[in-house]
């Protein structure tokens, strides 16, 4: 089974992503991207759903982090934030994410961009 880890620091969107996902792939969440880089030392994931807007280390930093070192370059990260103008998508691209979506997102949206990466 396919792991994701939903790194968003709104409770009720995880939750949310969680309930979406479970029927098909294992799912973890947490609440930072501080968080999220010491789970993923222990839990690697196939694919992280990562917000941009975040207290301590943002997901533009976290992903172009994750993008710039070996053992997680591979992950596959789709941006899922609120923030959604063309500029913003077009950072959440450039820090290295492989898929943008916006808040709020369509659950069949989101899904089908999971599955193209995860194919």
């Amino acid at each position: 089974m396919k792991k994701i880890l939903v790194v968003d620091d709104k409770a009720d969107i995880r939750k949310l992503i969680k309930i979406l996902l479970d029927f098909r792939y294992e799912v973890m969440q947490i609440g930072s991207a501080d968080e999220a880089s010491h789970l993923i030392s222990q839990w690697c994931p196939d694919l992280i759903l990562l917000d941009i807007m975040m207290p301590g280390m943002d997901g533009l930093q976290w992903c172009q982090r994750l993008k710039n070192e070996n053992a997680t370059k591979a992950i596959k990260v789709i941006m899922v934030s609120a923030r959604a103008t063309k500029n913003d998508i077009e950072a959440g691209m450039t820090a290295g994410a492989d898929d943008y979506i916006a808040k709020p997102f369509s659950p069949l949206k989101l899904l089908s961009a999971i599955e193209a990466l995860l194919c």
